[in-house]
């Protein structure tokens, strides 16, 4: 994992954007969480959907450093890009990714748990990498500063 790590930063270098290692291994991390496995064939675009996310965040937040609230909400956006980027490629199995069921209701008095059954798998998976990619918007409003 070290030796994607230090690819990953390579790359991201010559596209001028300064990542720290901890970011890239955060988003490894949390790809692996949902049973995708990295390999070296997977760091360019790792590297692209960090500076893509990266730039959307400094450019609507008008900064030049991502803070510190923002840090997971950049790591899951991340993986959402790379997660739909390979899914939309033909590259990503949905067997490969573990999505479980998705809760639908919880209701906390005599505790009720249900579970989304009612929709297909590519459904869910489609539904939960939107949320990755729009997870935080309004989270962005907290570090936003005006142009002049």
């Amino acid at each position: 994992m070290e030796d994607l790590v230090s690819s990953i930063l390579t790359i991201t270098e010559q596209m001028e954007v300064n990542t720290p290692e901890q970011f890239v291994k955060a988003v490894l991390d949390r790809l692996s969480t949902f049973g995708y496995e990295v390999s070296n064939v997977d760091e360019w675009l790792i590297a692209f959907c960090i500076q893509k996310v990266i730039n959307h965040i400094f450019n609507s937040c008008n900064i030049k450093s991502l803070p510190i609230g923002l840090f997971y909400i950049a790591v899951d956006r991340v993986c959402g890009e790379v997660l739909y980027s390979l899914k939309n490629t033909g590259k990503l199995e949905l067997e490969d990714i573990d999505i479980g069921n998705a809760l639908k209701e919880i209701i906390e008095g005599d505790i009720t748990l249900k579970f989304e059954t009612s929709t297909s798998d590519e459904e869910r998976f489609t539904k939960f990498i939107e949320y990755l990619r729009t997870e935080g918007e309004s989270d962005e409003v907290c570090y936003r500063r005006l142009k002049w």
